[in-house]
């Protein structure tokens, strides 16, 4: 499925006059520079080829957000004759393209001079057998550039360092078009260009029927092009198919043959991966995997599909202000569980394909075939499971990617996503996705965070109060969904649960200690160190074994309590919780340790009101 959803997928944009996707025998390359010529074969210029990216984001300063604008350059993405070879396959150049050590015969702090001479030298030998072949001007000029070009200059050329082995083109001076792009130079190389091995070798079948569509055709020794973009994968490119070594193959047949695919279609497969993997819309990276995904809808639906989905799995955000906002809109209704009319076609397929490295080879860590319809669906159903309050003011959604880094550990103030169980994404992206039971190695690995970090320890992260937020919106999504338990969104003292109101109990205690240093008129103070940091963890796991002990010293820090009226509060609200909690548990379990993170949140944030968030002093 996998492949053929591919095929389609090439053959769509293929098809499409506004896509820029690279037709076969063509590739497109990341272009960081280019060697302009004279029409007489002189060296003009080595200049610099990029794009430059703009990215709005919104920002808050001093209460109000602001637009702010990010530009970066990157080389450019141009579509070449042939394709890139990986390293170390001897010398293969390619056609009025290559990197530095093939054009220029020139590389920044060589280790093998000798090659990257005999690199050049290969270079220069192709582009002049083919002179007679290619009747074109600038063709011509590269030729004698080549001819006259002495290596040894090019270090005098301090630009050229800082290109250092990526990949360039040639241009006549004044010329719109690089001289791979001239008309002459594109019908030369769509007759004679390089091609894979078609089958014509006697020792293998002339053709078989192709796994893409049955078809009898002849098939592809390797799946080119390789797959770049791949977080973690070789730069060069990997492969999802391939066979190295006997004990992958079977019936005697080699490489390709083992899974047959045609020519044609493993050209476009590969090419239609590489334009998702190496496309920030299409394309999102979580704890060390990637994950690409298209919709076959109109390209206006898809745009919103993959925006929608981008935001839901990776926290994308749209890259200027018109778009952003729409999708805000969107994911409102989402979250209200609203039908989206800007999906005109909800039963258009939805694909999502999470890729792992794996050497020279990638592994397939999700594959989901699903509707537009379905996905926005099951989106809405998560959304409305992770709502719990109070939330932060204007918190961003809550991500599978910030889902599954609250289970790490935290560094430099914010979770370290390299220490995420590397499977735990994908497993949450299908249960999104097919509406199953959430892994439950989420669930405990946010309820051993919480434990460690007293929920979200403001001194190890800088976002704790979100980190908070968000630990407990996971704990009720999973609760309520694999478990079936019926968990408040927002402070319900009512509830009859004691695992529930020994959370509450424990914020109330907390919140004592905390009134206790205070001085009537005095702004409000902050303790380095509250029962919190030492006693949460056997809080909500050994309850008995805990809170007589912080009851007792309850009454001394009851006492010191300067302000009568929070006095007299803290004894009504201690008054109303006990009256719920017949006995203290010896052990907590999972599920109640999760109710207890729940109740601690709900206690503790309703004695900071958003209204006066920035002005403690006037809180309960």
């Amino acid at each position: 499925m996998i492949i053929p959803a591919l095929v389609n997928l090439y053959d769509r944009l293929a098809a499409d006059p506004e896509s820029d996707i690279a037709p076969k025998g063509y590739s497109r390359q990341q272009i960081s520079f280019k060697v302009v010529l004279n029409k007489n074969g002189t060296r003009h210029a080595f200049e610099r080829v990029s794009v430059t990216n703009t990215r709005e984001t919104r920002k808050k300063v001093k209460g109000e957000f602001v637009v702010e604008k990010k530009t970066e350059e990157k080389p450019a993405r141009l579509i070449v004759p042939g394709q890139s070879k990986p390293s170390g396959s001897g010398l293969n150049p390619c056609l009025l393209w290559d990197n530095s050590a093939y054009m220029l015969g020139y590389k920044p702090e060589d280790p093998k001079p000798e090659r990257t001479r005999e690199a050049f030298k290969a270079f220069r030998e192709k582009h002049i057998a083919l002179l007679d072949e290619i009747k074109d001007d600038g063709f011509r000029a590269v030729c004698k550039f080549l001819e006259s070009w002495n290596p040894a200059e090019a270090a005098s050329h301090k630009e050229l360092a800082e290109y250092g082995t990526n990949f360039g083109v040639f241009q006549l001076r004044a010329d719109a078009q690089y001289i791979h792009e001239r008309p002459a130079v594109r019908a030369w190389w769509d007759e004679n260009g390089e091609t894979q091995d078609d089958g014509d070798d006697e020792s293998r079948p002339d053709r078989i029927p192709s796994l893409t569509n049955g078809e009898p055709s002849p098939i592809a020794r390797l799946h080119e092009p390789k797959i770049k973009g791949v977080m973690g994968a070789q730069s060069s490119g990997a492969a999802i198919v391939s066979f190295n070594q006997s004990a992958f193959t079977s019936y005697g047949k080699d490489q390709g043959d083992n899974a047959p695919v045609s020519i044609d279609g493993a050209f476009k497969y590969c090419t239609a991966l590489n334009t998702l993997t190496t496309d920030d819309r299409h394309r999102v990276r979580i704890a060390g995997d990637t994950y690409v995904f298209w919709s076959e809808a109109s390209a206006d639906a898809d745009t919103l599909a993959v925006q929608l989905f981008a935001a839901a799995i990776g926290d994308h955000a749209a890259k200027d202000e018109v778009t952003a906002e729409r999708l805000r809109g969107v994911m409102e209704s989402v979250r209200a569980g609203l039908t989206i009319k800007e999906f005109r076609n909800p039963a258009a397929p939805f694909y999502i394909l999470g890729l792992s490295p794996n050497m020279s080879r990638l592994s397939i860590r999700l594959w989901l075939v699903s509707t537009i319809g379905e996905m926005v669906q099951r989106i809405s159903d998560h959304q409305r499971g992770l709502a719990i309050e109070p939330s932060p003011n204007e918190r961003p959604d809550l991500s599978i990617r910030r889902m599954v880094n609250e289970t790490a550990p935290p560094k430099g103030g914010f979770p370290d996503s390299d220490r995420v169980i590397p499977t735990l994404a994908a497993n949450v992206t299908r249960s999104i996705l097919m509406g199953s039971p959430y892994p439950r190695s989420l669930f405990v690995g946010v309820l051993d965070r919480a434990r460690i970090e007293g929920l979200a320890d403001s001194k190890t992260r800088n976002d704790s109060r979100d980190a908070q937020h968000r630990r407990c919106a996971i704990i009720r999504a999973c609760l309520t969904r694999n478990h079936k338990m019926e968990v408040p969104v927002a402070l319900d003292p009512e509830r009859n649960n004691p695992p529930y109101q020994l959370g509450r109990l424990f914020a109330v205690l907390e919140r004592t200690q905390e009134d206790s240093i205070q001085k009537r008129g005095e702004p409000r103070k902050t303790l380095n160190r509250t029962i919190k940091d030492s006693f949460y963890g056997a809080a909500c796991s050994t309850p008995a074994s805990i809170f007589p002990r912080l009851l007792k010293l309850k009454n001394h820090h009851i006492n010191k309590i300067e302000v009568e009226g929070w006095r007299v509060k803290r004894e009504i609200q201690f008054g109303e919780i006990m009256d719920r909690i017949t006995s203290f548990p010896r052990l907590l379990g999972l599920e109640d340790q999760g109710l207890f993170a729940i109740g601690y949140y709900h206690q503790r944030q309703s004695y900071f009101p958003k209204k006066d968030e920035a002005d403690e002093s006037t809180q309960d």
